[in-house]
Parts: structure tokens; C-alpha cells; sequence
């Protein structure tokens, strides 16, 4: 997940680079493919809106 107005290639970039570096200085493997996916965008107010509804 990922923030409203964010951007998607930068925020899934710099998992990907976290990730690949993280995992290879740990095993000492090269990593050569981490896949990275966005399952939902967070709109702020939006979780706010749904718990009033249900609320009611």
C-alpha cells in the first residue's frame, strides 16, 4: 500500500533497491529479481468516512 500522491515507480524503486541490498548483504547472494506489488492506495479521510458509516 501506498500513500495518495505518492509516486508509485519511486515508492516500489525504493522498496525493490531495499530489499535487493538488504538480502545480499545478509547471504551474500545476488539477488537478481525482487518483484514488487501495490495492492491498495491510501487516501487520507477515506477510513475515516467508512468507520462513520458503519458506525451508523
Amino acid at each position: 500500500m501506498t500513500w495518495y500522491g505518492q509516486s508509485i515507480v519511486d515508492v516500489s524503486e525504493a522498496v525493490r533497491r531495499n530489499v535487493k541490498d538488504r538480502v545480499e548483504s545478509m547471504t551474500g547472494l545476488k539477488v537478481v529479481e525482487v518483484n514488487i506489488t501495490i495492492d491498495d492506495v491510501y487516501v487520507e479521510g477515506e477510513q475515516d468516512e467508512e468507520k462513520a458509516s458503519q458506525t451508523r
